[in-house]
């Protein structure tokens, strides 16, 4: 499915600017529609907005706010809810991030099941009208997001991270990588590897400094060099740059594996930090022409 329109939040212009901008300005040059949400500091919209099943939507239950994150608060469903319908709620615990579907496959990592139960993958398969692949939660990780994981290639082909590159923690990624792609093989998938950067970021910072630095974040879990989580949308590519020679390298990949797409790279290191990268901030839609202009205009 090629998505047409583009949800994020106003308040990201007001966190990132420099990242609402280029996503703006470049999805709407290639004539990308972009809606813009109002009334919350949540700028990972991906997280909390329906999921497109073929011609509806469904409204997974979002389990990331409360009082000790304020800023995770959703806007009133009522903003967007008339605009994209029909929408399906769903008493399931599942955020969107953790989702890669395409081509009648979902790709969710196995928080799903911590949060749900065993029998959620049964669930799962019938609401989202496709066959359901579990993969492990990373090392270190208590987030459990597919799309730092995974992305879809074509049909038998799927991206993954070069985990096994990773000096941090060295030995707990390669093993990673191994029961990954041995899950990812057991149902008949090849990959590729893109190249991974996590350990490229300043591990010297302590949580009290990120949250001098970030007092708008929420988990200290940072997403430095998760190259994996771009934006595909259209014929475009808006993928994160990290200010590292293996920029350069992401994007022969990604050139090589997309050669239809145009391939645009927006610095995210700042971003990144707070754990989300770009298809964090949007959440991508193939809809009709009902929906133009912001949010708050109608």
């Amino acid at each position: 499915m090629e998505s047409n329109i583009v949800f994020m939040t106003e308040y990201l212009a007001i966190r990132y600017p420099d990242v609402f901008w280029a996503l703006k300005l470049n999805l709407e040059a290639y004539g990308i529609k972009v809606n813009l949400i109002p009334n919350t500091r949540n700028i990972w919209s991906r997280d909390w907005m329906p999921i497109q099943v073929g011609d509806h939507f469904v409204k997974f239950v979002y389990d990331r706010y409360g009082t000790d994150f304020e800023q995770l608060t959703v806007p009133d469903e009522s903003i967007w809810r008339r605009l994209i319908e029909p929408v399906i709620d769903s008493d399931i615990i599942l955020d969107i991030g953790n989702v890669i579907m395409d081509f009648d496959r979902a790709i969710i990592c196995d928080k799903v099941i911590a949060q749900n139960g065993p029998d959620v993958v049964m669930k799962l398969e019938w609401i989202l009208q496709a066959e359901i692949i579990i993969v492990p939660i990373e090392p270190d990780d208590d987030l459990g997001h597919a799309d730092g994981i995974c992305k879809w290639i074509n049909e038998n082909t799927v991206l993954i991270n070069e985990y096994s590159s990773c000096t941090k923690n060295a030995k707990a990624y390669i093993a990673y990588e191994k029961k990954l792609i041995k899950v990812l093989e057991s149902h008949s998938l090849n990959y590729y590897k893109l190249p991974f950067a996590f350990d490229a970021w300043d591990w010297n910072m302590t949580e009290e400094n990120f949250r001098k630095a970030f007092p708008e974040a929420d988990d200290f879990n940072p997403g430095f060099g998760y190259y994996i989580n771009f934006l595909k949308v259209d014929k475009l590519i808006l993928a994160p740059a990290m200010g590292l020679a293996k920029d350069a390298e992401v994007r022969k990949m990604l050139k090589f594996l997309y050669p239809k797409y145009s391939i645009v790279f927006i610095d995210c290191r700042q971003l990144s930090m707070e754990g989300g990268l770009l298809a964090c901030v949007t959440m991508d839609y193939q809809i009709g022409s009902k929906i133009d202009g912001n949010l708050k205009n109608g």
